[in-house]
C-alpha cells in the first residue's frame, strides 16, 4: 500500500486532513475515526494518523475535489476549543513501528536466560558503546559491507574494528598532517572575500522569531520518514546533541561560504568538516566538540580563518536558540543535500545519521528547551587559538617578525634610494 501526501490544519471545532489521492474511486473509499486514530482507504493508498488529542466520527464530513485527486476530510475535536500541539511535525502522525531503533543502556533480561544469549547482549553492548557509529552509536556492520563505495565518503577506513578512541587519534593525526601554515597565514592576511562572509547575514538571522513554517517540500520529506522510537540513556543523550552542533557548524559554515546559495562542493563541505559524518567521531562534551569543529575548518576548506571559523559557532548557537522547527529545517536542507549529491553516494549519511536526527527531534516532548540549553552552553565555552593545538599564536608570531623585518628592509631600502636621489642632484648642481 502507498501512503498519500497530506495536509493537515485545524480550528478550535475541528482537524482538516486533505489526502491527495488520485485516481481512486469514491464508492471504494473507507474511514476510521475513533479516539485520536484517523484512517483513511483507497486502493491502493493507506494512511494511519495517531492524533495529539480525540476526534469523533459524529458531524465529520468528506468532500472529493476531483480536479485535485484530493479528498478533504472535517473531523470534529471530542473537546471543542482544544489545541491539538504539534500538527505540523508530520513524521509522529505517521502509524509507528512497533520496534524501538535503539537499544537502552540497561537491558533487564530474565534470570534464567541461557549464558550464550546473555553473552551475544553483552557483545552487542560492546559492539555500539566501543565500535558503534551513526544515530546514537546504535549502528555496526554497515561500512565494512559498503567500504568501496564509501570510500571517499568517509575517512575512517574500517570503523567496524576501529574503536571510538582510536577514531579520535587517527583524526587529529589526518589534521595535524593537512593543516597548512602558508596556507592558514594566506587566509589571516589576504582576507578580503572573508571579511565579505563574514559580514553576510544568513537566513537564520533574516527570518523572525515566531515559529517556522515548513515548506511543502519539507512537509513531502517529513512525510517520507519513519516515525520511531528512540530508547535513548542520558549519556547518549550528550552524544547526540554533541554530534548535532557538529553536524550544524558545518552546515552554517556552508551557507555562509556560498552565502546561502550552496555549490556543487556543499555536501562535500558539510560531511568533511563534520568529524561525525566523516570520521563517525563523537565527542564527551561541547568544548571538545567545538574544538573540533575550529580544527576542521582551519584544515579542509577553501576559507581557513580564525574568525570565520569564530563566526559560523555564533551562527550556530543562533539556530540551536530558535527551536526545534528551525534545527529541523536545516537537517531537512542537509538530507536533501546528501540525498541529490551528485556521483557520490552521501545518501549513505542520511540513512547512518540525519534521518534518525530528523525523526528524534519531532519526538523530543521538549526539545525547544533542550536546544536553547545547548545554545546557552555553547555561548559559555570560551575557545582560544591554543586549544587547537596547531601552534597559530607560534606562527602568526613568527609571520609577524617576519612581516617587521621586510618593513624594515623596505624602509632602510627607501633611506638609501633617498640619500642616493639627493646625492645626484648635489652631483648635478655642482
Amino acid at each position: 500500500m502507498l501512503t498519500p501526501k497530506f495536509q493537515i490544519n485545524q480550528d478550535d471545532v475541528s482537524v482538516t486532513i486533505v489526502v491527495h489521492a488520485p485516481y481512486t474511486k469514491v464508492s471504494e473509499v473507507d474511514i476510521f475515526i475513533e479516539e485520536t486514530c484517523f484512517a483513511f482507504h483507497a486502493k491502493p493508498y493507506y494512511l494511519r494518523l495517531e492524533l495529539p488529542g480525540n476526534i469523533v466520527e459524529a458531524g465529520s464530513s468528506c468532500k472529493y475535489e476531483v480536479d485535485e485527486g484530493a479528498y478533504t476530510v472535517h473531523v470534529c475535536k471530542q473537546e471543542k476549543g482544544e489545541h491539538f500541539e504539534n500538527l505540523d511535525l508530520l513524521t509522529t502522525l505517521l502509524a509507528q513501528k512497533k520496534t524501538p531503533q535503539t537499544k537502552p543502556l540497561i537491558e533487564v533480561v530474565e534470570e534464567d536466560v541461557d549464558s550464550e544469549h546473555e553473552a551475544s547482549l553483552t557483545e552487542e553492548h560492546i559492539c555500539s558503546t566501543t565500535f558503534g557509529y551513526g544515530f546514537a552509536n546504535q549502528k555496526h556492520g554497515i561500512i565494512s559491507k559498503l567500504q568501496e563505495d564509501l570510500c571517499d565518503i568517509v575517512y575512517i577506513r574500517n570503523p567496524d574494528d576501529t574503536s571510538l578512541e582510536d577514531r579520535k587519534s587517527l583524526k587529529q593525526a589526518a589534521e595535524d598532517l593537512k593543516f597548512d601554515s602558508d596556507y592558514y597565514l594566506a587566509d589571516l592576511y589576504e582576507d578580503d572575500y572573508i571579511q565579505h562572509i563574514i559580514k553576510f547575514i544568513p537566513e537564520w538571522k533574516q527570518s523572525p522569531e515566531e515559529q517556522l513554517e515548513f515548506t511543502d517540500e519539507e512537509k513531502e520529506q517529513l512525510q517520507k520518514l519513519p516515525n520511531k522510537e528512540y530508547l535513548i540513556s542520558e549519556n547518549e543523550q550528550k552524544l547526540i546533541l554533541n554530534g548535532l552542533f557538529d553536524i550544524l557548524f558545518a552546515y552554517a559554515y556552508n551557507v555562509r561560504v556560498t552565502e546561502g546559495e550552496g555549490c556543487v562542493e556543499s555536501a562535500w563541505n558539510i560531511r568533511t568538516i563534520s568529524h561525525t559524518l566523516s570520521w563517525c567521531c563523537t565527542s564527551s562534551c561541547l568544548k571538545e566538540t567545538v574544538v573540533s569543529c575550529l580544527r576542521r575548518s582551519l584544515c579542509y576548506p577553501q576559507y581557513r580563518n580564525w574568525k570565520l571559523g569564530c563566526k559560523v559557532v555564533q551562527d550556530v548557537i543562533r539556530i540551536l536558540k530558535k527551536g526545534r522547527r528551525y534545527v529541523l529545517h536545516c537537517l531537512l536542507h542537509i538530507w536533501k543535500i546528501f540525498q541529490t549529491a551528485d556521483g557520490s553516494p552521501c545518501y549513505i549519511l542520511n540513512d547512518l545519521y540525519i534521518t534518525d536526527y530528523c525523526v528524534w527531534l519531532q519526538k523530543l516532548k521538549t526539545c525547544d528547551e533542550l536546544m536553547k540549553r545547548l545554545s546557552k552552553e555553547a555561548k559559555d565555552i570560551k575557545v582560544l587559538k591554543e586549544n587547537l593545538n596547531l601552534e597559530l599564536e607560534l606562527i602568526e608570531e613568527a609571520a609577524e617578525l617576519v612581516l617587521a623585518d621586510e618593513k624594515q628592509e623596505e624602509e632602510s631600502n627607501s633611506e638609501v634610494d633617498e640619500l642616493t636621489n639627493q646625492m645626484g642632484s648635489v652631483s648635478v648642481n655642482s
